[in-house]
């Protein structure tokens, strides 16, 4: 006789998503910027600051393996993201834009999970 069908296996389920707090925190840390004034600017245009997201999700870095013809550079990226803080006085986007250059690293492993989770 031959041997029992297995049981079909079930399809992964997918990770489960992360709140938008969760990313603006995460981002505001790897900004060095103060987290109150950093987490209300991204609570406020986290739709801007998700299009951003999307776009390094999409598109990549370019110089990077996973890059499409559509990249960024990492600079191009930092200069988006900091301008969603133009006009907050205490040079808040020029602090934004160096520490986002000086440790993009940081900022990438905020978005990669973005890319794997999405927010809800």
């Amino acid at each position: 006789t031959p041997p029992p069908t297995p049981p079909p296996t079930p399809p992964p389920t997918p990770p489960p998503c992360k709140p938008a707090c969760h990313y603006s925190k995460g981002m505001c840390a790897a900004l060095g910027l103060p987290a109150h004034l950093c987490s209300t600017v991204l609570a406020l245009k986290f739709k801007q600051a998700k299009h951003v997201m999307e776009e390094y999700c999409e598109s990549g870095v370019c110089g990077r393996e996973s890059a499409t013809t559509a990249c960024s550079s990492e600079s191009r990226y930092c200069a988006r993201i900091c301008s969603l803080f133009v006009g907050l006085g205490e040079d808040t986007a020029a602090r934004c834009l160096v520490s986002c250059r000086g440790d993009f690293v940081a900022v990438g492993k905020v978005w990669d999970e973005y890319c794997y989770a999405g927010a809800c």
